[in-house]
Order: structure tokens, then sequence, then C-alpha cells
């Protein structure tokens, strides 16, 4: 992860040390172990009506999120994962 990372029950902030600014994914755990890569979401838990109201999300990055360095270069995720309302 870039910078400090402190992890909740199922959200994830971390401090991008270099623009300072709180990156956040909800119900979302990523954990990394050599070249893999493995995402957690608990599909029990849900995050609320979409701005449209079209759908419920269960679980988003809330935009791409710098997740780790692979082959000395940042690997990012973009994800929204919901069922339709």
């Amino acid at each position: 992860m870039v910078g400090a990372t402190v992890v909740g029950a199922y959200e994830e902030f971390t401090i991008n040390q270099s623009t300072g600014r709180v990156e956040i994914m909800k119900n979302i755990q990523v954990a990394v172990k050599g070249s893999i890569l493995t995402l957690t979401v608990d599909l029990s838990k849900t995050q609320g009506q979409s701005a449209s109201g079209k759908s419920t999300m269960i679980a988003t990055t809330e935009g791409n999120q710098k997740v780790t360095k692979f082959g000395g270069k940042d690997v990012s995720l973009g994800l929204n994962l919901y069922t339709k309302a």
C-alpha cells in the first residue's frame, strides 16, 4: 500500500504520503503475497444506494486506488460491486 494504512472491519483507509490525500475503499480487503493479489468482499454488507438509486452498492474503491507496487510500477484498482435495486 502507498503510505500509512489503517484497516477497519471492511473499510480500508490509506494516506497517500505524496499527496496527503486520504483514499478510501469500502468493504474491500486487499492482500498481496508475491505476485498474487487477492480481494475479499463481504457480499452480505451493503454501502447504500447509488446516486441514481438504480443500484445498491456492495463494495467500492471510490475511484482508482493504488494498492501495491509490482515490477517497480504502481498497481491500481478501480472496482464497483453492486446489485440492481
